[in-house]
């Protein structure tokens, strides 16, 4: 490695550990994906790290936000596992507005926002449903750059949070400089369930436009339909919509 080089990944890694980070999710503030991601930030040697997560679960609850300024969104002191931060009694997006635009966590610096880890994957058309992406997506739209972050549930319902944990820590670490070098711009991670002892081989490939496969089975006990979703039946193989047993995903949205 030439010294050019080497100077540019030793100006990357100071501004790396230099940059402010605001995490956020849809799961909730006690959800175990955003405790492994900051377990991550943290262990990368990030410092100024706070969260401003919802008080509860919203997850396929896409980019709603709270508009009536007759309802006030309360604000509480973050008190779990000594994470720092915010606990809003919001949607995932209302925490990125909060978060960046009604509160100054960050003394004016212009944070680098991670949404996740989401607890199940968010692959393809997956991205507009989901409030993982939608809290990613409204720092984008104020003005900051965020990765969303997701775990694919195994077939056994199981999700090991210490080895993706881990395996954030590798793909962060080249896609944060990636990210800050050019500037605002949206990246959807998501991770396999695979056991496996080394991280996986990444993939950046582009978003799939292919829609979940949706079915209506009628109900003769009612007069109803029951909707059924079932993300993993055929489909178009696109790259952008599978997450391989030992492939991890990585594809970049633009907002716009």
């Amino acid at each position: 490695m030439d010294a050019k080089m080497m100077s540019k990944n030793r100006r990357l890694e100071f501004l790396m550990l230099q940059q402010p980070i605001l995490l956020t999710n849809d799961d909730g503030y006690d959800a175990p994906g955003l405790k492994a991601l900051w377990d991550c930030v943290k262990r990368m040697g990030f410092e100024n790290v706070r969260i401003a997560a919802p008080a509860r679960g919203w997850s396929v609850r896409s980019h709603a936000t709270t508009v009536d300024p007759q309802e006030a969104i309360r604000i509480e002191p973050l008190k779990l596992d000594g994470m720092a931060g915010v606990v809003i009694d919001g949607f995932p997006a209302d925490c990125s507005r909060v978060g960046l635009v009604g509160l100054d966590l960050f003394g004016g610096q212009k944070p680098l926002v991670l949404a996740g880890i989401n607890g199940g994957a968010n692959l393809g058309i997956d991205a507009y449903y989901s409030g993982t992406l939608a809290a990613a997506r409204e720092a984008v739209a104020l003005g900051f750059p965020a990765i969303a972050l997701s775990l694919l549930t195994g077939k056994d319902g199981e999700r090991n949070w210490e080895q993706t944990s881990r395996w954030a820590a590798e793909v962060l670490g080249w896609l944060i400089p990636h990210v800050l070098e050019t500037g605002c711009s949206l990246w959807n991670v998501n991770f396999p369930s695979a056991p496996l002892a080394d991280p996986p081989p990444v993939q950046v490939v582009p978003m799939s436009p292919d829609p979940l496969a949706v079915a209506f089975p009628r109900s003769f006990r009612a007069a109803r339909w029951a909707v059924v979703c079932r993300a993993l039946l055929p489909a178009p193989a696109r790259p952008g919509n599978r997450c391989g047993g030992t492939v991890l995903r990585c594809d970049q949205h633009h907002p716009d």
